[in-house]
């Protein structure tokens, strides 16, 4: 196998430019910057899935503001400071992923809800 400068191999160097931190000048470990990213993306889901068992499906009415701040707002911002905190790329696309469906499936809940409601 073709070894390139410093005796990494080329998926070796793809992998440590995925993995790599963009700046230079933090002094954090990869290890911190992947137990946060995954801690993170762990807890958010919990916390959303949690939610989606009963507070924010109710079988009368819409969830109140509390409980939509509670199960469904708390994991977006968990994940946006997620998002910012974590430095490796592909904890990075991982976060954004969870965001998007996390919002996604959130909103097209809640609009269901009040929709149906209001029938």
């Amino acid at each position: 196998m073709h070894q390139g400068k410093r005796g990494h191999t080329p998926a070796k160097r793809v992998f440590d430019d995925m993995t790599s931190s963009n700046s230079t000048s933090t002094h954090r470990s990869t290890a911190v910057d992947i137990l946060v990213g995954v801690s993170v993306i762990i807890v958010a889901s919990a916390i959303y899935g949690v939610g989606l068992i009963s507070p924010l499906t109710p079988s009368k009415g819409v969830p109140s503001l509390i409980e939509i701040l509670l199960w469904f707002v708390i994991p977006l911002v968990l994940l946006f400071f997620g998002y910012r905190t974590v430095k490796i790329r592909l904890l990075r696309i991982a976060i954004v992923t969870e965001l998007v469906f996390v919002f996604c499936t959130g909103a097209l809940l809640l609009v269901f809800l009040f929709v149906t409601v209001r029938l």
